[in-house]
């Protein structure tokens, strides 16, 4: 999140980055070096919302090398 808000990318963030809202969802498209693990709250989150695999919460969410997010509009 913190990224692409710094690069002035539009990404909903109602909870500032607390993991409860899940308006900052996005889609890890590409992660060549591996997606990094879950947090406890975004394993929280995925579960009752019923996340896809490659669904991730951006505050939750650190980037690796080369990875590739599509942000749902």
């Amino acid at each position: 999140m913190d990224v692409a808000l710094g690069n002035k990318i539009d990404l909903n963030h109602s909870c500032g980055g607390m993991g409860s809202c899940t308006t900052c969802r996005v889609f890890v498209v590409k992660a060549p070096q591996g997606e990094p693990p879950k947090t406890a709250v975004e394993k929280e989150q995925v579960k009752e919302r019923n996340f896809k695999e490659n669904e991730r919460l951006a505050c939750q969410l650190r980037p690796t090398p080369g990875m590739v997010i599509w942000i749902p509009t």
